[in-house]
């Protein structure tokens, strides 16, 4: 990130960030899977059931980070890089009601790249609009943002990655976990 507005891709509420170093944090899996996805509408992903329901846990096997929105809903999805990449440290981000200036949250370190998508899930949202960001740290010096680095925003496409979050497309959450916020990283000139 490149400013003091928001904490960045790695799920913390910030009220501010001076630098872009990536924090340290938990990152883990699930073990199960909340089932097959249900469109019940709202913006961006795929609702995971009806409002009320149980929605279960973050599908298995996703870097699984636990924001601090003091809820019990979820947002999942999968992240393209631009090439298939290992061993390079990645941060998550999330803005929790972009619109209203509320801060970001700020997971701290998610783990390491291994392939070519990574599979996430952050857990502890309330319902809202949600912008995500993920990065990635390329050159190894431990900050996130420098020029070569990956970054995307979620933006309702794989296709076109979206580097500025102006471009973010917002992920509503209401009553249930949304899934299929799935994005594309591109390379930071």
């Amino acid at each position: 990130m490149r400013g003091a507005s928001m904490l960045v891709v790695s799920l913390v509420i910030a009220a501010g960030c001076s630098e872009d170093r990536m924090p340290g944090g938990d990152a883990g899996t699930v073990p199960t899977d909340s089932g097959p996805p249900t469109d019940t509408g709202g913006g961006g992903g795929t609702d995971t059931g009806p409002p009320g329901t149980d929605a279960g846990q973050p599908p298995a096997g996703s870097l699984v980070f636990e924001g601090d929105f003091d809820g019990s809903l979820w947002l999942a999805g999968t992240v393209t890089m631009p090439i298939s990449s290992t061993d390079n440290q990645m941060q998550i981000n999330v803005v929790a009601d972009p619109d209203e200036g509320f801060g970001g949250n700020h997971l701290g370190l998610l783990g390491s790249t291994s392939g070519e998508t990574v599979d996430y899930a952050i857990t502890g949202l309330r319902d809202g609009l949600y912008q995500v960001q993920l990065r990635v740290d390329t050159n190894g010096n431990g900050m996130v943002g420098d020029s070569g680095d990956w970054e995307g925003w979620y933006a309702e496409t794989v296709a076109a990655p979206v580097t500025d979050q102006a471009g973010a497309a917002q992920v509503t959450v209401r009553g249930a976990p949304v899934t299929g916020v799935d994005f594309a990283l591109g390379v930071l000139p």
